[in-house]
């Protein structure tokens, strides 16, 4: 299962938006920090509830997708 999580979701990518996200906090960018963090939490979660299922819904990837081109863009 935690193979099927890291395939999902690049370690690297992990590290870097919480490298994003402890800069926004440094340099006192609440909100940005507050919606970044949302956005991250949210595709963590949805890529945990996918990796238990065995049919994706399509809406589930296309907000993932959503998610990751967004949080992908701010990243510092």
């Amino acid at each position: 299962e935690l193979s099927a999580l890291r395939a999902q979701m690049n370690p690297h990518f992990i590290f870097n938006c919480l490298n994003s996200l402890n800069l926004y906090i440094l340099e006192n960018h609440v909100d940005l920090a507050s919606d970044y963090l949302q956005r991250f939490s949210r595709l963590i979660r949805l890529v945990l509830e996918n990796s238990r299922l065995e049919r994706i819904p399509l809406s589930n990837e296309v907000e993932a997708l959503k998610l990751y081109m967004v949080i992908d863009y701010w990243l510092i």
